[in-house]
């Protein structure tokens, strides 16, 4: 006698609302099709460096479509002063 696969988890969504539970299908409907796609390795550091160095300079030829002396505003309270904290 072959042993069986164990059974595929059931997740009982009983009492969640409607709109709950078409998020969850979504959800699991798209970790689906992502099921057999591989991530890319990371890079080994030489050819890190190579990638790093064409978009340095992709962004370098880029820096004459903004005023002279724009600095970018990336800090953490720009981005997120809008939220609530905790």
């Amino acid at each position: 006698m072959t042993p069986q696969p164990p059974a595929p988890p059931v997740v009982d969504l009983t009492g969640l609302p409607e709109s709950v539970v078409q998020q969850i299908l979504r959800l699991v409907a798209g970790a689906r099709q992502e099921v057999g796609t591989e991530s890319p390795l990371p890079l080994p550091h030489d050819e890190w460096l190579v990638e790093y160095a064409a978009a340095k300079q992709a962004a370098m030829r880029r820096a004459d479509r903004y005023p002279v002396g724009h600095v970018l505003d990336d800090s953490r309270d720009t981005i997120y002063g809008d939220r609530d904290r905790l």
